[in-house]
């Protein structure tokens, strides 16, 4: 992608503002280096809202966006967990190659 158009004909500045800083934000974070076990295939990522095992993710990333349904999550310490509560919470989850 190399460029994003957000449509602000009859939208208000702050909404303008804060879609910005928004989309900024998640692209940033996509293609920050993500905590990652090759190995093992687990991704180390921070929960902003709570989600558990059995649950639709969208895993959004430069190279493609994913779709999965989580199957397994372990907190930090590589224990099996079955939700992560929220914002401050850091799960592992198994990626696809």
């Amino acid at each position: 992608m190399d460029s994003l158009k957000i449509e602000v004909r009859t939208k208000l500045r702050y909404y303008v503002a804060r879609t910005s800083q928004n989309y900024r934000q998640a692209i940033d974070d996509a293609v920050d280096v993500v905590a990652f076990d090759a190995e093992k295939r687990l991704a180390d990522i921070e929960a902003l809202n709570e989600f558990g095992v059995g649950d639709k993710l969208q895993i959004i990333h430069p190279s493609g966006n994913q779709d999965v349904v989580e199957e397994t999550m372990l907190n930090k310490k590589g224990e099996p967990i079955q939700e992560a509560k929220g914002s401050g919470y850091y799960v592992r989850v198994p990626v696809q190659a």
